[in-house]
């Protein structure tokens, strides 16, 4: 065998290894739909400075997929052609925690396992669905805010 076809015989082989260990850390159903997963897809693509940490890579059906880098998609489920992550099976528990002031934003943040944009996202959505409009005590009553000048 060739140098040169010895270095890609590697290099496919270490690709395949990393999707398996990527298939079994994320599982193989697509995060937004369900269906089997076959691809997948960096959230923080690669030339915008995204990387190949298990954070930024999540596993997709082929149709997803192409929702996800389609420049045309309005749906509002999808936000900047990226599929919007489905709400953890904790989350109405932390956010009751939270705007009761038993826990904190960093503590809420940690349980959840979501960034700080996801989690308002999030609460916002939850807020609208279910009318609370509690709030925890450093976050302030949003409607009486107003800028400063």
């Amino acid at each position: 065998m060739s140098r040169k076809k010895r270095i890609t015989h590697d290099i496919d082989r270490e690709y395949l290894r990393m999707r398996e260990w990527l298939w079994e850390q994320k599982g193989r159903a697509c995060i937004y739909c369900g269906k089997p997963a076959e691809e997948f897809h960096h959230i923080v693509p690669r030339h915008m400075g995204g990387d190949n940490r298990l954070s930024n890579i999540v596993p997709l059906c082929r149709e997803c997929h192409c929702k996800a880098h389609s420049k045309r998609n309005n749906e509002k489920e999808w936000k900047a052609g990226r599929p919007l992550l489905p709400m953890p099976n904790n989350f109405f528990e932390v956010v009751d925690e939270y705007l009761d002031n038993k826990i904190t934003f960093g503590e809420a943040l940690e349980k959840v396992g979501t960034t700080r944009n996801t989690f308002y996202r999030l609460l916002h959505e939850y807020r609208e669905e279910t009318g609370d409009t509690r709030c925890h005590k450093n976050q302030g009553n949003r409607k009486n805010h107003t800028k400063r000048a």
